[in-house]
């Protein structure tokens, strides 16, 4: 499941952003501001899917709900565009994020939201 081409891609793409942005200090302003926020739901999402599927045994098939999608992704638009910035000035509030996060949550239902085959 870890090793599906979308996640490994995403996962890359994010890396490969943090490191030109953090370590090699170029700034690309559109991506810079959101890039993270459209790939972090899909990861996050997939990561928990996995969680559930395996640690919690509820095996391969198991699928998130369109509502459980959408409460992630508003938990997520609320604390990290809401509360974050209020409690560390270093965090910042664009509500323009929540609308990544909601069309990062989307692709992952729509596309990646799957049962998995049986080998």
């Amino acid at each position: 499941m870890l090793l599906q081409p979308w996640f490994i891609g995403a996962l890359t793409l994010a890396l490969f952003h943090q490191l030109i942005q953090k370590g090699l200090n170029i700034n690309l302003p559109l991506i810079d501001s959101y890039l993270d926020p459209l790939l972090f739901l899909p990861i996050l999402l997939h990561l928990i899917l996995f969680e559930r599927r395996y640690l919690f045994g509820k095996g391969p098939t198991y699928l998130f709900s369109w509502a459980q999608i959408l409460l992630i992704v508003a938990l997520i638009a609320v604390l990290c565009e809401y509360y974050f910035p209020r409690w560390n000035d270093a965090f910042t509030a664009d509500y323009l994020d929540a609308i990544f996060y909601l069309i990062g949550g989307v692709f992952f239902g729509v596309f990646c939201n799957i049962p998995l085959k049986a080998k």
